[in-house]
């Protein structure tokens, strides 16, 4: 059975996380490589993860979705709009490529843009946020190619292998998302 898209891309399109997603987020989230991504110093179970979704699909404040590409219907990742703010218009965002050999495609840039779409067209927000790691450099690029800003860093906030490391905060207002004039549809694939 298919499931319900709930916003429509080019190559992607996002729909509601659900329980069949349990499996590959237990496997993905204990990747050691995204875990140093996300921010996820410990190992997580099946339970945990059954919890997370089922948390997540109850949220009054935000949206998880999972990303699936459409050639193979695969899903790849999730994309988040938390936090969200009806009094001073601002959310955050959040997302994870999970699956490595979907990285670098461009679907997490497309993805992005929906929810940026959707944040400033649908929800009538005014800012969106985010944070990234300083070596996150990948990630840092895709979010300037969107037309993100860097505000300000939070000094060796985050300790990964050894080292403390800057967390960088970036943000874009909807008067600079509708400057840019994008159509969701065509974003870029080249991140």
């Amino acid at each position: 059975m298919k499931k319900p898209v709930f916003l429509d891309g080019k190559r992607i399109y996002l729909r509601p996380i659900d329980l069949e997603d349990m499996e590959k987020f237990f496997r993905w989230f204990n990747d050691p490589g995204l875990r140093r991504l996300l921010l996820l110093p410990f190992p997580t179970t099946r339970m945990a993860e059954r919890e997370f979704i089922e948390k997540m699909t109850k949220l009054k404040d935000g949206v998880v979705l999972s990303i699936v590409v459409r050639k193979g219907d695969r899903a790849i990742g999730n994309v988040s709009l938390f936090h969200i703010d009806s009094v001073c218009r601002k959310a955050e965002l959040g997302i994870a490529i999970a699956d490595p050999a979907m990285t670098s495609k461009g679907y997490g840039t497309e993805a992005m843009a929906l929810m940026l779409d959707y944040a400033f067209g649908t929800l009538n927000q005014n800012r969106v946020e985010l944070v990234v790691h300083d070596f996150n450099r990948r990630a840092r690029a895709a979010y300037k190619k969107l037309g993100f800003v860097e505000e300000g860093r939070k000094r060796q906030c985050y300790f990964c292998d050894g080292e403390y490391h800057d967390d960088i905060v970036m943000g874009i207002l909807r008067s600079e998302w509708n400057a840019l004039k994008r159509d969701v549809r065509d974003v870029c694939c080249d991140c």
